[in-house]
């Protein structure tokens, strides 16, 4: 996992200020310099310990969070946002002290994928004896915070009196660009102040500070120009249900029998010859048109089943959610989330691949414009 670096720039003791005189916040107590956070990315547990006694965070196969308290109870559960894909979130578990009175919170952030998407975000402590949340996603909702458009979450906690926060909002690229130029635009800034006398965190605005950013490339401008392509993983990216992988009602393992009583007798079929990922049995390919291909298998057994689908070109056969050659990639990100692998070669053009439930694997082709212009199901590497 890559841990993404704070960029948030500086906000002057007077506008914070100025901000917080249209609110009613008491006493605000200080904060001393935040530890260095911890990332719970798979099954297991943390322990800290604090002001209130030894607590433990433990996340479960599930990739739902718990806190344990001091004697081993279980008293808070923390779920993001998206549930059905709980079981690739990332926990960023921050603890902040405070001073005036002593005081221990702990600030977590809930991301899914390599470009980190807030989940959820909390802010707990003790009051009055009782593990208790303080803050929410939700309640960021009040200084500005879009709970419904897909956002990266810093936080910055540098000592004094405020914890702030940025929020960028990663956008697709222009046409003719790789997604290492995709454009982040700041959409929220806040501060968090904590109220002693009346227990609680304030939330306040800054975001009259928003800006335009580009993500730069970690290559050199030469290294891109001799490069003929990259690739990232993101091995926190969701798996794509197995009911999702069909190209005009073809699966992996329908029989050709299936196939042609409703395709009919295919347009071309190619010769047999031996496949050594199925254990040396004859296969071949039969074509639909021009543009939709199967490959087939023949089992020991004499039947015959498909092991890979290819559709290239807009014939109308699509995958049970609607995408088809000719779709937006950004219908693909908006149905399947971020990709487990990305291939980009120096003309631009993508190849984004999905895992599934089991062992398919599902390829989208997109041209400079960001078009998908092929599909591939893969049944076997």
């Amino acid at each position: 996992m890559k841990t993404w670096k704070k960029n948030i720039a500086s906000i002057s003791s007077a506008l914070i200020l100025s901000t917080c005189l249209a609110q009613s916040i008491g006493f605000a107590s200080k904060f001393t310099t935040a530890v260095k956070p911890v990332y719970m990315v798979t099954k297991g547990t943390q322990h800290f310990d604090n002001n209130d006694g030894s607590i433990s965070f433990t996340r479960s196969q599930n990739g739902i969070l718990y806190l344990f308290d001091e004697n081993g109870e279980q008293v808070l559960t923390f779920q993001g946002n998206r549930t059905a894909s709980d079981h690739d979130a990332v926990y960023e578990i921050t603890r902040l002290d405070m001073e005036n009175p002593n005081r221990t919170f702990f600030i977590i952030n809930s991301t899914i994928g390599i470009h980190p998407m807030n989940t959820g975000f909390w802010i707990i402590g003790k009051d009055n004896g009782t593990w208790k949340t303080f803050m929410t996603r939700e309640s960021l909702s009040s200084a500005g915070y879009n709970l419904s458009l897909p956002q990266r979450l810093s936080i910055d906690a540098p000592g004094g009196e405020a914890i702030y926060l940025t929020s960028k909002h990663e956008g697709m690229p222009d046409p003719g660009q790789n997604m290492t130029q995709a454009k982040l635009t700041t959409v929220f800034r806040a501060g968090i102040r904590w109220d002693d006398s009346a227990h609680k965190f304030n939330v306040y605005s800054l975001s009259q500070n928003s800006s335009s950013d580009t993500v730069k490339s970690t290559k050199s401008k030469k290294s891109n120009a001799t490069s003929s392509s990259s690739s990232r993983i993101n091995q926190y990216s969701p798996r794509m249900s197995i009911d999702q992988v069909r190209i005009g009602g073809i699966g992996i393992g329908d029989s050709v029998d299936y196939v042609k009583s409703i395709y009919g007798e295919p347009t071309f079929t190619g010769d047999r010859g031996k496949n050594y990922l199925y254990d040396v049995l004859y296969s071949y390919n039969m074509k639909y048109g021009d543009s939709f291909t199967l490959s087939v298998v023949e089992n020991s057994n004499g039947t015959e089943e498909i092991i890979d689908i290819d559709s290239n070109a807009n014939n109308g056969l699509a995958m049970p959610c609607g995408i088809k050659v000719g779709s937006p990639v950004g219908d693909m990100y908006k149905n399947f989330g971020m990709p487990w692998r990305t291939i980009s070669d120096k003309n631009s053009n993508h190849s984004y691949i999905y895992r599934t439930q089991y062992y398919p694997k599902v390829v989208f082709r997109t041209n400079q414009q960001h078009i998908i212009t092929q599909i591939t199901i893969v049944g076997m590497e």
